[in-house]
Order: structure tokens, then C-alpha cells, then sequence
């Protein structure tokens, strides 16, 4: 099978998760003065320790080879909000627990929506084997 002209990788879901609460994007929250490294407000922090501990649940190791992402994000406002730093967060969250690194995701599929009723975060996971 072929997705446009390309052979389509087999592939093993490793991990499917809804995590039912405002998505919350990756934010600075300063510089440090003397490293130079930027440093993730607390509410950056909070979110990614929430989503890290909620796929080690599901994923035991850090799988290695090319990953393929699905992550669907549902606001409760329309406040506005960057779909790459929402993602952003997902990646710093998974790094050393879904995935080794993220450079290994190789395929992504993100979207953002305004759900009132019901905010939350979809993501699935698959390794890829080519």
C-alpha cells in the first residue's frame, strides 16, 4: 500500500492516551541569566509531569526507532493558543519515556479544537517498522 507515491510502514501502536484536561502549552517562563538555558513556567512543568506519569502507565520502556504521532488537542476557550507549542510540551513530556529522543518522530498529525464540555488531550503513538 502507498500513501501518496510512498510505501506505507507497518506498524505497532505503543501508546493511546486521552488525558481529560485543558491542554496547556509549553511557555517560558524566563532565561536563566548565567547558562543562557530557558527554563518552562511552572504551569509548563505541571503539565508535562501529568502527561510523562500518565504514559508510563501504558509504556514500560522508551522505544527506539521511527515513531509516528496522532495528538489531537481540545481547548475548553478559544483562547489562543500555538498548535506547535502544544505539541511542544508533548514532546519534552514522552522524551526518555514513550520515545528515546524526539528527533526519532518522524511522522505527525496534530490538530487543535474548542470543545466547551469536555477538554482534553488525544494522542497515539505508533512505532513505525520500515
Amino acid at each position: 500500500m502507498t500513501v501518496r507515491g510512498l510505501p506505507t510502514a507497518a506498524r505497532s501502536l505503543v501508546l493511546d492516551l486521552i488525558v481529560p484536561s485543558n491542554p496547556v502549552p509549553w511557555k517560558r517562563a524566563g532565561i536563566n541569566k548565567t547558562t543562557g538555558k530557558v527554563y518552562a513556567s511552572r504551569d509548563t512543568e505541571a503539565a508535562k509531569q501529568l502527561l510523562g506519569l500518565l504514559a508510563l502507565e501504558q509504556v514500560k520502556r522508551p522505544v527506539e526507532g521511527d515513531i509516528r504521532v496522532e495528538v489531537s488537542f481540545f481547548r475548553g476557550s478559544a483562547q489562543r493558543v500555538d498548535l506547535d507549542n502544544l505539541v511542544k510540551l508533548v514532546w519534552d513530556a514522552f522524551n526518555g519515556v514513550v520515545w528515546v529522543d524526539d528527533h526519532q518522530v518522524v511522522e505527525l498529525n496534530g490538530s487543535k479544537a474548542i470543545d466547551r464540555e469536555y477538554p482534553r488531550t488525544e494522542v497515539k503513538v505508533w512505532k513505525l517498522v520500515r
